[in-house]
């Protein structure tokens, strides 16, 4: 009884671990995985995207432009790359919003509206 009771906590923990290896692929910006391995054997950074200042995003951008992982098109979504494509995207929208957009805007509009109206 002891041989089959232990065989099944076996799997149950070999099952489970293949499920948390498999979220944490498919999350890597929780803060679980620092670094991700695509297929043509590019090393990327993946820390949590709001933990990371204006510049840090820039550099991992340029990092996953460099790297060429992509190959200058959308990953399919049965690509084993899928989610590094995916925190990429989060990442270069975070970029844009964060850091590229805010910039560009006004805080106030007084000065805008206020020379050049008769």
């Amino acid at each position: 009884m002891f041989g089959r009771s232990a065989g099944l906590l076996l799997a149950i923990a070999v099952c489970a671990t293949g499920f948390t290896a498999g979220f944490t692929a498919a999350h890597a910006d929780d803060g679980t995985a620092k670094t991700r391995t695509a297929e043509n054997g590019a090393v990327l950074p993946m820390p949590r995207i709001d933990s990371l200042a204006c510049d840090e995003m820039h550099d991992i951008l340029m990092k996953f432009s460099a790297s060429d992982y992509r190959k200058a098109g959308e990953v399919p979504e049965d690509h084993p790359d899928r989610s590094i494509f995916e925190y990429e995207n989060r990442l270069a929208t975070a970029h844009y919003t964060d850091c590229q957009s805010g910039q560009a805007q006004f805080e106030t509009t007084g000065e805008t509206f206020s020379r050049g109206f008769k």
